[in-house]
């Protein structure tokens, strides 16, 4: 190997103790498996607009940052996920016999691998692959967080989460119901509309190349 090759390895792969190293790496990660934090936030409505109409409204969120360990040191990846959840619902009297109920609920689902959390930022996949002289990978230009895969017989295979977007995810509902009482007899008639959205948007697997030697060279 050259010099640059060389100096690669040294650093995703500190012989002659890569293997101690791996396999104690959660005990040099300054973050947990899991997520580290959790951010809530709930609001909630209750409003007698007038004697024959009421309107209920709440809203919560929830943001949990992750800052995770990978299969060798300096290929530490990030997420960040945000979930919101609204409902409003307004039920109005309009006699004792009718009560109609109209209800909104929205829920929003996201998550991004790659960003910059808690001082914590992945390295680009542009600069890895710079690093390494690695050529003819990486077609369509991206600028994200990754890297490539390199799987050497005998070692631990050094690979990166690519960056993006995990999840973008909407659903939408509306629903109408009436309750109708007359006489002995008691109606009940309603529509429930739902709507939902999902989008995907992260970098390929192999975008920065896949390479595999098994020692026969």
């Amino acid at each position: 190997l050259d010099a640059t090759s060389q100096n690669i390895l040294a650093k995703y792969y500190p012989l002659p103790n890569v293997d101690k190293l791996t396999n104690n790496l959660n005990w040099f990660h300054d973050f947990p498996n899991d997520l580290y934090r959790v951010d809530y936030v709930t609001a909630r409505v209750d409003h007698q607009l007038t004697k024959n109409n009421e309107l209920y409204g709440r809203i919560s969120q929830r943001f949990t940052p992750y800052v995770l360990t990978n299969s060798l040191p300096d290929t530490t990846w990030t997420r960040e996920r945000y979930a919101w959840q609204m409902t409003i619902n307004d039920t109005r009297i309009f006699s004792p016999s009718l009560v109609n109920s109209l209800r909104f609920g929205w829920y929003r689902n996201d998550a991004t691998d790659g960003n910059e959390v808690s001082g914590v930022k992945p390295p680009l996949g542009n600069d890895i692959i710079s690093a390494m002289g690695i050529q003819g990978v990486n077609r369509a230009g991206h600028n994200e967080v990754g890297g490539p895969t390199v799987s050497i017989s005998g070692y631990t295979t050094l690979n990166f989460r690519n960056g993006g977007i995990v999840n973008d995810d909407d659903e939408l509902s509306w629903a109408d119901s009436v309750n109708w009482t007359k006489g002995a007899h008691v109606w009940k008639f309603g529509v429930d509309v739902k709507n939902s959205s999902k989008r995907t948007d992260t970098v390929a697997a192999n975008n920065w190349g896949s390479f595999s030697f098994n020692g026969a060279y």
